[in-house]
């Protein structure tokens, strides 16, 4: 008989170091005053960012202008592996970019509608 036919290869891979970058950070994160060593840094899409570009703050112009100088954040990791809502969509933060604009940080939701960080 002849021999089985050889087996198929494995899928691609989609985003390679990009995606082994976030798994790890995922996976690897831990308490640590370093935002890329913390784990992912995901901004949940809230209402209080740019409606036409989701990925910015508020717009100036908007009903959350008061709200425009802030873009939350959560680090998410296995350790810590909880959302604000995990029914919504988000978008990943560079920890190189965030770390230049950090300002205020809180254990859980801060309520900074109430609140202003100003810079240093």
């Amino acid at each position: 008989s002849p021999p089985p036919p050889p087996s198929p290869s494995p899928p691609p891979s989609h985003g390679g170091a990009v995606v082994d970058t976030i798994n790890a950070r995922f996976r690897n994160g831990h308490a640590t005053n370093s935002l890329a060593d913390a784990g992912v840094l995901l901004h949940q899409i809230d209402l209080l960012e740019s409606q036409n570009a989701k990925w910015l703050p508020c717009d100036r112009w908007s009903w959350c202008r008061d709200f425009s100088d802030r873009f939350s954040v959560s680090i998410v990791s296995k350790q810590l592996p909880y959302v604000f809502d995990d029914s919504l969509a988000g978008l990943l933060v560079d920890p190189s970019v965030a770390t230049k604009a950090f300002l205020c940080g809180y254990p859980r939701d801060g309520g900074t509608m109430d609140k202003v960080c100003h810079p240093p």
